[in-house]
Order: C-alpha cells, then structure tokens, then sequence
C-alpha cells in the first residue's frame, strides 16, 4: 500500500466468500443485528468512511463499510452487472449476522445501493451525490456534467472491458498529482463554512485521500471494472425500487450534477429528493453528514 492509512484508521478484515474470493470490510465494532452498509463511489475503497464510521458508532449504531471487487483488498471479478454484483455485500451481510440494514451509497456507490434495496433485509437507501443509469437516461446524462464529458468518452466506457481499461489507465495517469494532500486541503479551506467543518474536513481528507489513491495506484483494474458496470445495464431499472430512498444532490457537484437526483427522483416512487445549496461533489460528505445519518438511522430504526 503506497500510501498508508493515518494511526487510528479501522483495521480492514477479510471474507472469504463461497465462490473462493476475498472481500475486504471495515466494521465499526458496534454489536447488532441491524447495520449501515456503506458502498464506495468510483474509484474508491472502504476506509473512505472513517467519519461516518466513527459517527455511527458514537451513535450506538452498527457501520460496515466494504471494498467492491478488483479494488485493493477484494479479489476482482466478472460480473456481468451492478445486480450481479451485488452477491459480494448480500453474502457478507449474512456472514457478519446482520438482519436488518440501511444502505449508503456514494458517487459511484450509489448503483449498488439501490442493488441493494432488492434484498429482504433492506429497509431504507441513501444515496449521495450519487450517479444516475446512463443506459437509461441516454444524452440526459450529460446535463450539469464537466463540458470534458461528452457522449463519445461515456460510450468508450461502456463498449468494451477492454476499453474501459484503457480509458481508466489514461483517466488515471496524473492522480497522483492533481490529488494530492496540499489540493485536497486548499479545496477544502476554499469553502465558505470551513470553519465550522475543519476538523471533520481534515479527517476526512486524511481517511479518503489514501484510501482513493489506493485503489489507483499503480493498479486501475478496479476502477476499469467497476466504471464498466456502472456505465452499462445495472441489471434492474431504477423505477423498480421501491424501498424508502432518500436522494441527497449538491446543487455544485459536476461529477454527479443535480439533473441525476432529480431523475432517480422522478423514477422512485415515495422517494424523497434534498437539493442542497452551495454542496459540491466532495463537500456534501463532510458538511451533510449529520444530517445524511440521520436519515439513514431513523429509516433503520423505523
């Protein structure tokens, strides 16, 4: 691991699933039945949650936060969809004894946890600054985005695994120095009530940044599968959740613009969308968390 995780970060433990691979989780050692499951965006791994692990445990409450596949610590698989996907956190649930669990699904994240809505043992999703299907939304998708993004760079994603790697690998090429500790902090103090967030900012940036580097450097083979899924067939539509969900946009996110919250809003029947002021890509997990969690808990303990 190229960059360490700071002293105090969770210690990842490891599953062994029945298919013979690998699942790297953190869990907040809260016992119970009853979990918050937190999914990653894209790239991304596990220790990206130390707040809201560490939040929800102050809480009393149960986190597990895992590693999608092909990222360091979780062994890399074909899946052929987000639904298919979806076995490697539904078995570990039961493996960690969990009955009854809420889902977190940032960014890249938020795919999954609404995969995840289709288990029994789901109450409730949260999903923040999440993507919407490009299978389903076609040019919509583009709506609020980067003007880098465009419809040919999104099909080059999705047309082939091979292809994804190759655009993961160019994607990635200069991570290490356009994110780095010093822009990560100078985004942050940019903000307008950074005062009021510094000390959650600054262990934020501590947990995510490495944990982000990480599953990128120097391997992007899980960045490239995971964009491939998330670009492609979910293997479900976003109409068919039905579970209670909470959409939660930053009216400044590019990555993830608001035109996504409101469309999975306009899709989910009963959900509930949060446009938030001034919230970027980033800063909607550190200034909303409070609130974020508190959403989930209450749909966990409804």
């Amino acid at each position: 691991m190229k960059y360490p995780m700071p002293a105090g970060a969770a210690q990842p433990q490891e599953h062994m699933r029945s298919d013979g691979r690998t699942i790297s989780y953190l869990d907040n050692g809260v016992s119970s039945p009853k979990a918050l499951l937190l999914h990653h965006g894209t790239p991304g791994a596990a220790g990206l949650w130390q707040n809201v692990l560490d939040d929800a445990k102050a809480r009393g409450i149960r986190a597990i936060a895992y590693t999608k596949a092909g990222y360091q610590g979780s062994d890399p698989a074909q899946w052929s969809s987000v639904a298919e996907a979806a076995s490697d956190f539904n078995e570990l649930v039961d493996h960690l004894g969990i009955d009854e669990f809420v889902s977190l699904g940032w960014s890249g994240g938020g795919p999954y946890a609404l995969a995840s809505s289709f288990s029994a043992k789901c109450k409730g999703v949260e999903l923040v600054a999440a993507v919407a299907p490009y299978f389903e939304m076609g040019a919509d998708f583009l709506i609020g985005q980067a003007e880098t993004e465009t419809i040919e760079t999104l099909d080059n994603w999705a047309r082939s695994r091979e292809n994804a790697l190759a655009a993961a690998k160019k994607d990635m090429e200069n991570i290490e120095t356009e994110w780095s500790a010093e822009t990560w902090q100078a985004g942050a103090e940019a903000r307008p009530n950074y005062a009021q967030f510094a000390t959650a900012y600054l262990k934020f940036n501590a947990h995510a940044l490495p944990a982000i580097l990480n599953s990128v450097v120097p391997d992007v083979t899980g960045y490239a599968a995971d964009t491939f899924l998330v670009m492609n067939d979910w293997g479900f539509r976003v109409s068919e959740v039905v579970k209670p969900t909470t959409i939660w946009s930053g009216s400044l996110d590019k990555p993830c613009p608001p035109n996504h919250g409101k469309w999975q809003h306009s899709q989910i029947r009963g959900s509930d969308w949060r446009l938030l002021d001034g919230q970027g890509h980033m800063s909607i997990m550190v200034e909303a968390q409070t609130e974020i969690l508190d959403s989930a808990i209450a749909k966990l303990n409804s």
